[in-house]
């Protein structure tokens, strides 16, 4: 029997980091709400994954920075919170940390915030009326104006070849390497979940190929968390040396099952002209990645979706394009910052706090928190560095977060981690020219060598936009059209204390300033 209706303002589906983060934002300013997690604690996707059970994600717990504020730089695994006890670096000192020891974390943050989490419901379907519906499992209900889901992409995304039913998923394959012993190893996919996988199977499988259409990307020449990192580069080493080991551009085309057990996998070679080959594995693990669970939604509340159907489509409010009043957090927004970090906890985390941010200006009346500060020159452009040598939040968030500096009479409003898609809007609702700064890598090419390229000097202020690393950007727009840009030339120590920075710096503040 249905139990009478939960009417909340706002409806969180998921307790994983997003989900929480956004309650611990609705709870501080006593917003009504609710989160309706699956599992039975906070964290579940954390109690199978990784498959191999460390996290990627820098927990780099001595960094000889004092300011608490300021240490999220280098702790990509804490959620934000005004209680310094809350960081992470108290459950693991591990750089990269366990993943049972974060969803531990999870569970002490949803404790210590007091939020209200029902666990143990699984939403099953969600409708719209005149208000969202959903229902749980055991049939009851809950109503909300807003909906929120927050519940990662917990599904195996299984990429179309004929016979990918012979292949175990990542998901679902066994994590003992022991039971690969003297097997031969076909990985399908080449992103870190492939690398994490092969590279855990070096020592007990006789053979092991990797296969995807395009090449290997790293992450120190994307500048992309989610390619291939240095924790999984064990299997690219044993590659290069030769060690039984294999890395093909091809696509997969078909699997089957030989009369011996054994599996014959066709390929297409994408580096070379007409070359098939048909190779025999005991074991195809397709490693291909995650999407959305889209069955909750009915025809009244399923979101248009992007990126072959994995992704929803979203507003620069994360909002659904098709459907008003659906929003999503936690590793989904990366809908919109596909090449970033919105995917992870170091990036999404601030992406909560915006969100929130925006549906107070919503539906409650107020606008993005500022700090009044001087018409000065050399105080704005002070600041402005300041912010690119100490800001978490523009760090992680490259290029999509945004401080934002509006005309106020006789004062200049500073606005901070506004995603630069919505940074524009408050801007034009200014009606005058406003700046933006945002903290932005530059291209490698054409050195492909990301240890060895040339560096631009500080007082080299021509050549400060074809800096290569991690470095200060401010713009100046004007009814969302960018007018002039100034590039600080990047710093490798990401200080940008040395004299010629603020200089140059201040020279453009002034003539936004006098525009």
């Amino acid at each position: 029997m249905s139990a009478a209706p939960a009417e909340v303002e706002y409806l969180i589906v998921g307790a994983g980091p997003g989900g929480l983060q956004l309650a611990r934002q609705l709870a501080a300013r006593n917003r009504s709400y609710l989160v309706l997690e699956a599992g039975e604690s906070v964290g579940t996707f954390f109690r199978s994954m990784p498959r191999h059970r460390r996290l990627l994600s820098i927990n780099k717990v001595h960094s000889g920075i004092d300011e608490d504020w300021q240490l999220l730089r280098w702790d990509w695994n804490s959620l934000i919170s005004d209680d310094p006890q809350l960081r992470f670096p108290r459950w693991s000192s591990d750089y990269f940390p366990p993943a049972d020891r974060y969803r531990a974390y999870l569970v002490a943050f949803a404790e210590r915030h007091r939020l209200a989490v029902r666990l143990g419901t699984k939403v099953i379907r969600l409708r719209r009326s005149d208000r969202f519906v959903a229902t749980d499992a055991g049939g009851r209900t809950y109503r909300a104006r807003t909906v929120i889901v927050a519940t990662g992409s917990a599904q195996p995304y299984v990429p179309p070849i004929p016979g990918i039913d012979l292949a175990d998923t990542y998901a679902g394959m066994s994590a003992d390497a022991q039971a690969f012993t003297g097997r031969r190893v076909l990985v399908i996919g080449k992103g870190n979940s492939a690398f994490e996988t092969a590279s855990h199977l070096l020592a007990t499988a006789a053979t092991i190929h990797m296969v995807s259409p395009r090449p290997v990307r790293l992450a120190w020449n994307t500048h992309y968390p989610g390619d291939v990192r240095v924790a999984n580069n064990p299997f690219l080493d044993s590659h290069h040396l030769k060690v039984r080991t294999a890395i093909f551009n091809a696509t997969v085309e078909s699997i089957t099952r030989r009369a011996d057990g054994a599996l014959a996998v066709r390929l297409c070679h994408t580096d070379a002209i007409d070359d098939r080959e048909e190779l025999v594995y005991d074991d195809v693990l397709a490693c291909t990645g995650f999407q959305m669970e889209a069955g909750i939604f009915d025809q009244t509340t399923m979101p248009a979706l992007t990126d072959d159907g994995r992704l929803p489509m979203l507003t620069p409010e994360w909002e659904s394009v098709n459907v008003p009043g659906l929003f999503f957090a936690g590793t989904l927004m990366r809908s919109r910052h596909t090449r970033g970090s919105s995917g992870f906890v170091a990036g999404f985390r601030y992406n909560v706090v915006a969100l929130e941010r925006m549906l107070e200006a919503r539906h409650h009346g107020h606008g993005w928190p500022y700090t009044e500060v001087p018409a000065e020159a050399p105080v704005i452009s002070s600041r402005l560095l300041r912010r690119s040598a100490t800001s978490h939040g523009l760090w992680h968030q490259f290029e999509f977060l945004s401080d934002l500096l509006l005309f106020a009479g006789g004062h200049v409003h500073h606005l901070r981690d506004v995603p630069v898609a919505y940074a524009h809007g408050l801007g034009t609702g200014s009606g005058r020219p406003y700046l933006l700064l945002t903290v932005e890598h530059g291209e490698l090419a054409p050195c492909p060598d990301a240890f060895n390229a040339p560096r631009v000097a500080p007082g080299d202020y021509e050549r400060a936009p074809m800096s290569k690393f991690l470095h200060p950007v401010v713009r100046r727009c004007q009814a969302g059209q960018v007018q002039d840009a100034h590039h600080v030339a990047e710093d490798r120590l990401g200080r940008w204390s040395r004299p010629p920075h603020g200089r140059h710096l201040a020279s453009f503040v002034s003539e936004w300033l006098a525009s």
